[in-house]
């Protein structure tokens, strides 16, 4: 899947790439991003002013989406449902390249 990844604390380390498709965990959905915003805290972790675990990572704090496959649970996701998205995928380092 395509993706824009911050690869150190600078305003312009972001760059465009190409990373697998996770399968999502129990709990977890995986989520078509639709629209994504670049906010206050997306700003402050790429100016090194929000300590994230480390680098590379896919900031986004805020974003909309399609359910595209659960991960098993009872959480009552379906799949093709739009969802507005509070994502923490900035502090996952599963969301990111190794």
């Amino acid at each position: 899947m395509k993706a824009i990844e911050l690869t150190a604390a600078k305003l312009d380390a972001f760059r465009a790439t190409t990373i697998a498709t996770l399968e999502p965990q129990r709990g977890e959905v995986l989520i078509r991003q639709r629209a994504a915003s670049l906010n206050f805290v997306d700003v402050a972790v790429a100016s090194g002013n929000y300590r994230v675990p480390g680098f590379p990572l896919i900031p986004v704090a805020d974003g909309a989406g399609d359910i595209v496959a659960p991960g098993g649970g009872r959480y009552g996701f379906r799949r093709r449902r739009s969802r507005r998205c509070p994502c923490q995928a900035a502090l996952d380092r599963r969301s990111a390249p190794a």
